[in-house]
């Protein structure tokens, strides 16, 4: 009966491993130093495309003074822009900041202590779902020099079927274990 059980629990933990295992990509989708400047107007988004669904697209440039970085890109359905993260900047001036804006929601989380911290949460507080989106940065004087921006997208997903599968098998054990002990 034991080696039942376990079987029981191998077969549902591994359905769930199967079940939420996906293949994640990272790259780089803009690099002003390959590429060029990216628009400095207003008005004018540099269309990127598709963010890598899951996965990690990275924008990488700098910043002069006066100096405006714009570009729009698109989250597939089905999936969600889940966290921006400040990977990396260096500046040559002691404002120690620079602004950015998401689909025209504005903060400025560009400073020293934010490298590493999922900023998204500064513009609208978590998640972005599918569509077309518009970014900006800029700074007022100074340089921003080799930023980094890493765009992670995740799948929007109900609980995954091994999730259910796992639950109902360790129902059904509790109730055998029970029964036993009734």
């Amino acid at each position: 009966m034991k080696s039942h059980i376990l079987g029981a629990v191998c077969v549902s933990i591994f359905s769930f491993l199967l079940s939420t295992n996906s293949q994640v990509h990272a790259s780089v989708i803009y690099d002003e130093g390959v590429s060029g400047d990216l628009p400095n107007s207003f008005n004018i988004y540099l269309p990127l495309g598709s963010l890598a669904s899951p996965g990690t697209s990275s924008v990488v440039g700098s910043l002069h003074p006066h100096d405006h970085d714009n570009f729009s890109f698109v989250i597939d359905p089905g999936f969600e822009l889940s966290a921006i993260i400040l990977a990396d900047w260096q500046t040559t001036f002691t404002a120690n900041f620079f602004n950015m804006s998401l689909d025209g929601a504005t903060s400025n989380p560009g400073n020293p202590s934010n490298i590493g911290v999922n900023i998204l949460n500064t513009f609208l507080g978590g998640p972005v779902g599918a569509g077309t989106h518009t970014f900006r940065l800029w700074t007022a004087s100074g340089v921003i020099s080799n930023y980094q921006l890493d765009f992670v997208t995740s799948a929007v997903v109900p609980v995954p079927a091994g999730v259910w599968l796992f639950g109902s098998g360790l129902i059904g054990l509790i109730g055998i274990a029970r029964r036993k002990t009734a």
